[in-house]
């Protein structure tokens, strides 16, 4: 059956090929082997014939492509030639003196470069306004060291700082012998309540121009990537001079998801206030600070919830020996009860009888160690 079909569509085949094609399958036909007297002996024969014929068609073909491509890349270079010889000629008429140029072309040209300009205009304004922005950002400090770097003639007070990925705020500076301190809590009268949230000690809080919090997440990221030291300064009337100072080389505070856990050390031993924060003391045997999550009344982590129990909120262990953020008492009264409550710093807690009483005034502040000065 499949060869009456093929046969048939031969036929078909042959009666759409032209009158030569016709007349060369009947020579085939004619010139066929005497044995071939089926159908599809027939239908194999005309079959292998017609191939060695479209073989041939198709070998014409392709030397008649080859041909064309030729003319055409031929026909390509040629109007490229003309084109080019065009555009020099144009060229050339440029650079022929203004006299010499016809007063449309002339026309015809400024509005080219016009053009071009605006074109020119357009295409590097968003790199102009990067550069500014750069420039701007350069303007701007990061932190109280880059204010003292920024100027020979800053002075401690208040200053705008950008900290990456926070709203630009104010911050006090202590600015001392082309160094910069940014300060970051300080107490001094009692006028901010700092038995505050999470949420406020996240975020900072209070008057950059008195009492505040600058905010832990500002805390975590002016130090976790760089190596800073912390400087705590104290005031009692019970120091000798009426201030002390505790110095760590090495101060950091991770993010929030750790509870902005305290990393702490490496305290000067010249330092006149002591070390309450990284190792026992005489009176106080808690754990030390150092390696504890923050905690604050809503959101206590440690096991004693010593930020509801002592008021503010701190890196609590077990209560420690320290709380620079604890009620604030009027002029560091002398404290009556056993608890550790107002602003306590263990080591220059307690008067020369050993009565406890609260600081009368503190300040945190902190600066890359790299920076040098005092």
């Amino acid at each position: 059956m499949f060869r009456v079909l093929t046969f048939v569509t031969l036929i078909i085949f042959l009666g759409l090929l032209p009158v030569s094609a016709t007349q060369y399958v009947r020579g085939v036909l004619d010139r066929r082997p005497r044995n071939v007297v089926s159908i599809g002996q027939l239908v194999d024969v005309i079959a292998e014939a017609v191939e060695v014929r479209l073989r041939g068609y198709f070998s014409i073909l392709d030397s008649i492509l080859q041909n064309h491509t030729g003319n055409v890349e031929h026909r390509l270079m040629s109007d490229l030639t003309r084109l080019e010889a065009k555009v020099d000629n144009q060229t050339s008429m440029l650079k022929k003196p203004n006299d010499q140029i016809s007063p449309i072309m002339k026309d015809q040209f400024h509005r080219l470069e016009e053009k071009i300009d605006n074109y020119t205009i357009l295409l590097a304004e968003p790199l102009l306004k990067q550069q500014r922005q750069a420039q701007e950002e350069k303007k701007k400090f990061m932190d109280c060291s880059s204010v003292a770097r920024g100027s020979r003639y800053a002075m401690s007070g208040v200053y705008w700082i950008n900290v990456p990925g926070i709203k630009e705020r104010k911050a006090f500076c202590t600015i001392q012998a082309g160094s910069g301190w940014t300060v970051i809590m300080q107490r001094m009268d009692g006028s901010v309540n700092f038995n505050r949230p999470w949420a406020d000690y996240k975020n900072g809080f209070g008057n950059v121009e008195g009492e505040y919090w600058l905010g832990n997440e500002v805390i975590h990221r002016l130090t976790y990537n760089r190596t800073m030291a912390l400087r705590i300064v104290m005031k009692s009337m019970w120091i000798l001079g009426g201030e002390a100072t505790s110095l760590y080389h090495h101060f950091r505070v991770e993010n929030e998801v750790s509870g902005y856990r305290l990393y702490l050390s490496g305290y000067d031993n010249s330092s006149t206030g002591g070390d309450s924060m990284t190792s026992t003391t005489e009176y106080c045997k808690d754990p030390p600070n150092n390696g504890s999550r923050f905690s604050t009344y809503d959101h206590e982590n440690n096991p004693a919830n010593c930020s509801t129990e002592l008021s503010g909120g701190w890196w609590f262990s077990i209560c420690g020996c320290s709380n620079l953020n604890g009620q604030y008492i009027s002029g560091g009264s002398v404290i009556s009860d056993n608890k550790n409550v107002g602003i306590y710093w263990d080591t220059v807690y307690r008067n020369l009888f050993g009565l406890k009483n609260s600081l009368r005034a503190a300040r945190m502040e902190i600066k890359p160690v790299d920076d040098g000065g005092d």
